[in-house]
Order: C-alpha cells, then structure tokens, then sequence
C-alpha cells in the first residue's frame, strides 16, 4: 500500500502533464491561424488608409492605435513562436522526447497562447472599420486684406491647375510693377488655399532690401516656435530649427515681391517634392529671378483686356459721375485707354476723377496727354514704385539704355537692330570699344535683360519691341531728371502742326530732340542747339532742313531723319557737325548727297537704307569719311528689280568702301557683275559684309557668291533675286563670255558641303536660282527664315544623304515655299524642327509629304499655310502626326507673295 499511493501520484502528474501537451498543441496551432488572420485584416486596412491618404484624408487616430496594436501584437507572436521552437529542440533532445522537467514550461507557455489568442480575436473584432479616414482640417489661412478684383480670372485658374499638378512645386509670378501680381496672391491665399489640405499656410513680404533673418522671423512666428528655440541664434541655427519643423509638414510658402533668388535650403525650407506635396509661390518683376530660384513654372501677369481695363476704371470712378454727363464717359474711356491696361495706373488715375465736373475732365484728359507727372498721386504711387525696377538693373549702361527707349512715341514697334545701332551712335556700348559686333552682341543682352525685367515687351511683330506708355512716361520723368528739367524733349506732333510749338526757347537745356508725325512740316525760329547730343527727326511732311540748327548744334553726335518722304536736299550746313558719329537719312527722297559730308571725320555709321534709286554719291565721299564703321544701303524689296546704282558707280562706291581703314559692317545690293567681281578679290569686304541683297541677270554672280559664303563670317542676311531677261543675259555674256550656264551655280552648291565650316546665315531668300538642291545649308545651323521663290529646277532643299546632320533648321522659324513646279521634298528624313512658328506653301504640286512626326515642331508651331488642293494631298508620318497637325491648317485666301 505504501508503494500505490506514490505510484498513482506520478501517474496522476503524468495525466495532467499529457493533458498540458495536447491543449499546448492545440493552442500554438490555434495561435498559428488566428494570428494569419490578423495579418489578413491588417493588410486590408493598412490598403485603404494608403489610398485615403494617397487622396490627401488624414487617418482616423482609432485606426492609427488598431494598426499599432497589431503591428505590436505581431512581434509578440512572433516571439511567442521564437521561444517554441527553443522549447521543442529541447523535448528532441530528452529521453525520447519525454523530459518532465519541461513539463511546467510547456504548460507555462499554453497559458499564455491561450491568452494572446483571446486578445487576438478581440483586436480582430476592432479592425473592421467603416471609416479609415477622413478630409484634414483645413490650415488656418490668415486672410489678407483685399478690394474686389477685375479680370484675373484666367490667371488665377492657370494658378490653381499649376498648384494641384503634384509636379510643380515652385511657382513664380512674374510682370512688370503695378500689373496685379500681389493682388492675385492675395486673392489665391484668401480663396483657393481655404479649400486645400495643407498642415501650415505661410505669407511673407520679401520686398526689395531682401533680409533672410527677416523672413526666418516671419516664418517661425506663424508657425508659434517659443522663442527661446531661435531668439539669440544665427541664421543658420535658425534654417536647422525651421527644417525640422517644415520637413514633417506639408506646407505652402507664400513669397511676395523677390528681388533677387533666396536660398530656400539656407533660409531652412525642405525643397518642394512629389513625397511632402509642400509649394512654395513667389512674386517678382523679374523673369530671370524665376530662373534663379529654378520654379518649376512661370506664370507672366498680364495687363488687362480693354474691356477689364475699363470695368476697373469705372469701378473707381463710380457709375454716377459716369452718367452725370454723356460726354465724361467717353473721355473716361479715353483715359483709361491711356492707362494700357496697367491696374495700378487705372486705380491712381481713375480714384481722383470721382466726382469730376465735365472741364475738370477735358483739364484731365490734357495733362496726362502732356505732362503726365503733373496727374495727382502719378508721381508718388506709380512712378515712384516703378522707379524700383529701374533702380535694380544690372548697371548704369542698362539704365541708360532703357531711358533712351523713351525717345520713341507711344505704341511704337522698336525694331531691335535700329534700336542697338542708336545706342552703339550715343557712345552708349563703347565697352568693347570699335568693335561693332561685340557692341551688338552687348545690345541683345541688353534688350533680353530689359525684358526680364518687364520694362521691355515683345512686340507682336519679329524683332521688335515696345515700351508700355507707362513705363514710357516714367522713363521720360527719370530722364529729366524726376521732372525738374528738359533733358528729352519728345513729342509726336499729334497735337500741333509744326515744330515752332515746342518752344524753341527751351531748347537750350534740351540734349535729345526727338520729333515724329506728318503734322510736323516746316521748322521756324532759331533755337539754341548748343547742348544737343541727339536729334530725332522721323516721319515728318519736312521738305527742308534748316541750316540755322546745324550752325548752333555742334556738339551734336547723332542726326536721324529717316522716314521723312518729302525731304529732297541736306543743307551744306551738316558740314558743320564736326562730332557727328551717327547719320541716318533712310527713307526719305535725297538724290545726291552734299560733298560738304566730307567735313565729317568722326562719323562711324551712314545708314542711307530705302532711298532714292539714282542717288549721286559725289567722288572720293565715302572714302573720305574715315572714322566710319558701319555703311548700310538697301533698297526697298520692289527696287530689287532694277539697278539702285549705275555699274560705274556701283563699283566705285564698293572700292572706297573698301578703302576705309575701320569699316566693320556692310550692307548693302550688289545688281552688277564687275561688283560681284571686287568683292571676290576683297577679302575684307568679304569679311565685313552683314546683310546683303543680291539681285542679277544670271546665275554666275551667285555661284561667285556660293563659293565665298565660308569667308563671310559676319553674313546674316541674304536674299538673291535671278532674272533671266534676254536681253540683260545678252549684256552678261558681253561682260564674261566663259560664264553663262546657269548649270555651273549645281557643282558649286554642291562643293559647299565637303567641307566641315559654318555658315552664319539667319536669312535665306533665293527668287530664280537654278539648283537641284540646297545640301550647303547643313552648314547654316543658325538660319530662322528661309524663303524660297520660282525656283524651277530645284528638287529638294535637303538631301536623303545629308538630312541626318544634327543640327540640320534647328533653328529655323519660318519657311516660305513658293512656285517650286519640281519640289517633292524638303528633306526625305523626319527633323524636330524644335523653333518652327510656320510654314507656308503655295504652288508646290510634287511636293505631297512635310518631314514631320508626331514630336516636330509639337510646341512650336502656330500654323501650316497652303493651299486646299495641296493639303488633302498630303501623306503623314501616321494618323497620329496627321491628326497633330490638322488643327495648325490655315487655308490661302487668295496666293500673295509674302513680302521679306
């Protein structure tokens, strides 16, 4: 009996041991598949958060604590099968897989399988949600003060599309002062940000004197840092405080008025990316600050429409003084005109007409006419905030060279080539001293920097410019020094029919004239010309200049009477401008040139361009003027015809031309054989040719002219005009016999292209020639304009063999193709043509395929003009490149000859 008891003690243990193993068992097993099935749920809801938030909801916090939970429940059964596996490698090695001292841990460990499996299923239970997430709260946007907006419609939408596509992340505003810029950032801080998700909205005014620890500042106080993290600290102790903060946010940094690039990294702004979505949105007048800061896109503010223009002037004039009178409201339109759409000058200009009696209109309407700094409040709220940009360009040759754009009248087109002439004639690029092209290149940069700053515009019209009337009178009350005296004297003789109206009295003062209109026709009185630099006489009914301006303007440098139709004769008198530097006679109906010129030792540039066809050119004139460095005498494209000089005197002029010892720049209509002859013997006519029109009888001179383009490496412009008349041939031949086949121009175009040079032509325009085809023009990389007119044997411009040449019209903008009966091709390979604004084709029948796909010209081009017949001809690359290009058709009216 003594032994039983103990006996069935152990057995009892060992009952209960094998019963701890089974429910052991059966719990990790158990464990197993519920923990699988956790998993399962925690995917499916970790899914939906990512997509909730992918569409910018925040997850709810209850989600957000399920899915730690999990994930902390995850690592605990994992940990729980980390330590079975211990526990059954150490039954393996026990008596047969039986050790009783294993007996307490087993069932140790069951128990707490038991209980994470309880805990399990009820974190199970909690994870089907209905909701993972839902819209963030709104940032709080402080909303800025702001009066009602007229006509930014369209730009504060192409705003908002910029703002909601995740690949912009810096947006820069730019245009010129007073446009509207600040008024539309207001307008989207206090409309649009409301309505996005974002965790801070944060404005800060920059302005002109830009102060990095300034604009920190700002931005740690909106953002409620307690002082004691930045007080006291450098800059960059601040940027590391500011980035830990900003990197965890996502966040929108509103920038007003930036003068010059900052630093956003420096200033502690984590850069704007697709994984934090933050934006950063600045304003500036300059588009070369947009460059700077590297803004993902750049949006101009324009002025305003005509029609939004006078809504806003209207608004602040108010309907009852408008309807007080009939009469006011058209002269409200009248000076609301006058504002070009410039908000900030419609707003100064309209304020102080509320309530005005009719008289006190018309007194309105003349001050602004004539004296516009004389306008209440002009000077101090739109010259004065202007004035900033002018004071921020680059140097004082940029500033000076802005205030000259000033002398032309209102609403003028600027051609950018006479613009540079005139300021290379005031001394105003004598950085690089003679050198004329270095000059030239400086006035395009100059140009390009005057329109980044918005103080300049591109004119509707190639290559020119215009100044807004604004800006313009701003740059005139600069120039005379903010009003106080009469530097520039500039008028357009709208208002008065002859030049005595401008007071001769004043001209003492005066050091630029500048007079334009047909209402100018005669010049009475004897004005004291004794500080004139500059006079500027265009366009006028002038039949006569007086001598009495020439013998008090000796100190005058530059003289332009171009455009004046009537002007027959230059008094003798111009003999007396010992400083004249520049001389611009184009356009008018002089026929002979006064030998008294020769008095002029310092003239560097005679521009005789457009005049009369037979104008004398007294002996030994040209070759006198030794100082000159630019000669330029082109004839209206309709005198291209015939002769503008006779042969003897054609080449007479080219030998004096050629004995200048500083001449740099020629351009001019070669029309006789024994000229193109001087000029193959010259090689520094050859050199210093810019811009030429040749026109001739045969195709010889041409071929002669072929075979020097590698030497002339200032040619820009070339245009040559073949004429087969029998009898003008039959002159040809008297002249040089050996050459009369039009054959011989083929083997020589040809030859061009077996060398490795270029050709630095911008323009190509061939009427006549007789060539297969232009292969030399894979030498012309710069070449914008080609034009190409009855041409009747030409075949194609470019060849299969030469057309995959990189740089094959990768500049070109224009192409006009016209009466070419054996065209079929421009080039048989497909270019990108990454410039082309247009293409016109007319009477071109063979020629049934354009060298496009569906990627040429894809942001450039404007449109495709030709005629019906030879469009529904056209074969495509594919349907897709056909369908591109179908919207850019513009069908002919009626075949005119586009003029160059």
């Amino acid at each position: 009996m003594d032994f039983i008891g103990p006996v069935l003690e152990l057995i009892i243990r060992m009952w209960d041991c094998c019963a701890c193993v089974r429910e052991f068992e059966e719990n990790l097993s158990c464990l197993r598949d519920i923990a699988s099935d956790l998993r399962g749920v925690w995917i499916d809801v970790s899914v939906r958060v990512e997509v909730a938030e992918a569409q910018y909801l925040r997850r709810l916090n209850e989600v957000n604590d399920w899915l730690d939970k999990v994930e902390a429940m995850q690592r605990e059964v994992e940990a729980i099968q980390q330590k079975v596996s211990q526990v059954q490698e150490t039954h393996s090695r026990c008596l047969g897989s039986f050790c009783p001292g294993n007996f307490p841990t087993s069932c140790w460990m069951g128990r707490v399988i038991a209980q994470k499996i309880g805990e399990i299923r009820e974190l199970i239970d909690k994870g089907h949600f209905d909701v993972v997430a839902q819209e963030m709260p709104h940032a709080l946007v402080d909303e800025i003060p702001l009066e009602a907006t007229v006509g930014l419609e369209s730009t504060f939408d192409e705003l908002g599309a910029c703002f909601d596509d995740n690949h912009v992340g810096v947006i820069g505003l730019y245009g010129m002062g007073g446009v509207g810029k600040t008024t539309l950032l207001k307008k989207f801080n206090n409309e649009f940000l409301p309505t996005a998700f974002y965790d801070v909205v944060v404005w800060v005014v920059v302005s002109k004197e830009a102060d990095v620890g300034n604009v920190q500042q700002s931005i740690l106080e909106k953002l409620k840092v307690p002082d004691g993290k930045w007080v006291g600290k450098a800059i960059n102790e601040r940027a590391i405080v500011l980035y830990n903060i900003l990197k965890r946010k996502k966040f929108v940094l509103l920038l007003d008025d930036l003068w010059e690039r900052i630093d956003l990294l420096k200033l502690g702004i984590p850069l704007p990316d697709t994984n934090n979505g933050s934006k950063v949105i600045f304003t500036t007048r300059s588009m070369e600050v947009c460059r700077y800061m590297e803004a993902n896109r750049c949006i101009k503010v324009e002025c305003l429409a005509p029609k939004a223009a006078f809504e806003l002037f209207k608004e602040k004039v108010g309907e009852e003084t408008l309807n007080s009178h009939p009469e006011i409201f058209h002269l409200a339109q009248i000076m609301a005109k006058g504002c070009e759409g410039l908000p900030l000058a419609l707003i100064t200009v309209g304020r102080p007409m509320a309530r005005k009696s009719l008289p006190e209109w018309k007194r309105a309407i003349r001050t602004l006419k004539n004296y516009p700094s004389k306008f209440s409040g002009m000077v101090k709220d739109v010259y004065c905030l202007l004035e900033f940009s002018y004071d921020s360009l680059p140097s004082a040759i940029h500033k000076s060279c802005f205030l000259y754009c000033s002398i032309f009248p209102e609403d003028y087109d600027i051609r950018e080539d006479e613009l540079i002439q005139l300021w290379i004639g005031e001394g105003l690029l004598a950085e690089f001293g003679d050198d004329v092209y270095e000059a030239r290149n400086q006035g395009e940069e100059i140009i390009a920097s005057l329109k980044f700053a918005c103080l300049l515009e591109d004119s509707e019209r190639e290559n020119r410019i215009k100044m807004h009337d604004v800006i313009r009178d701003m740059a005139l009350w600069l120039a005379c020094d903010h009003g106080s005296n009469t530097r520039f004297l500039v008028k357009d003789g709208a208002s008065s029919s002859s030049a005595e109206a401008y007071n001769p009295a004043k001209w003492k003062e005066v050091e630029i004239v500048s007079l334009w209109g047909p209402s100018i026709q005669t010049f009475s009185g004897k004005p004291d010309c004794s500080n004139l630099s500059t006079m500027i006489v265009r366009n006028t009914e002038l039949t006569n200049f007086p001598n009495e301006i020439f013998l008090t303007a000796n100190t005058l440098g530059v003289l332009d009477l171009s455009g004046n139709k009537r002007l027959k004769e230059l008094p003798a008198s111009i003999g007396e401008l010992v400083n004249l530097q520049h001389l611009d006679i184009s356009g008018t109906d002089i026929q002979e040139l006064p030998r008294e010129l020769q008095k002029l030792k310092k003239l560097r540039c005679l521009l005789l361009n457009y005049i009369c066809n037979r104008i004398v050119f007294p002996r030994s004139l040209i070759s006198s003027l030794l100082s000159l460095q630019v000669f330029s005498k082109l004839p209206w494209e309709d005198q291209c015809i015939l002769p503008d000089l006779r042969e003897p005197e054609e080449t007479v002029l080219l030998q004096e031309l050629e004995c200048l010892e500083f001449l740099q720049d020629i351009s001019i209509a070669l029309f006789c054989f024994s000229s193109m002859q001087v000029l193959q013997k010259s090689p520094k006519l050859q050199r210093f040719i810019r811009l030429r029109v040749i026109s001739h009888f045969n195709s010889m001179p041409h071929v002669i002219l072929f075979s020097l383009l590698r030497k002339m490496q200032h040619l820009e412009v070339l245009s040559i005009s073949i004429s087969s008349s029998p009898s003008l041939v039959s002159d040809m031949k008297k002249e040089s016999p050996s050459h009369d086949s039009m054959s011989e121009c083929i083997p020589m175009s040809s030859k061009l292209t077996e060398h490795n040079y270029t050709v630095n032509l911008r323009e190509l325009s061939l009427e006549g020639c007789g060539m297969f085809n232009l292969n030399w023009l894979t030498c012309a990389p710069s070449l914008q304009l080609l034009r190409l007119y009855n041409c009747p044997s030409l075949e194609e411009v470019i060849g299969e063999e030469f057309g995959h040449a990189v740089n094959v019209f990768s500049s070109l903008e224009i192409v006009d193709l016209d009466s070419l009966p054996k065209l079929r091709s421009i080039c048989s390979q497909v270019l990108r043509f990454p410039c082309l604004k247009e293409i016109c084709v007319a009477d071109c029948p063979r020629l049934l395929k354009l060298p496009f796909d569906s990627s040429s010209a894809r942001n450039s081009l404007k449109h495709i003009n030709g005629q019906k017949n030879w469009w529904r001809n056209l074969k495509w690359e594919d349907e897709a490149t056909r369908d591109l290009f179908r919207s850019k058709y513009v069908p002919f009216r009626s075949k005119i000859r586009r003029k160059n």
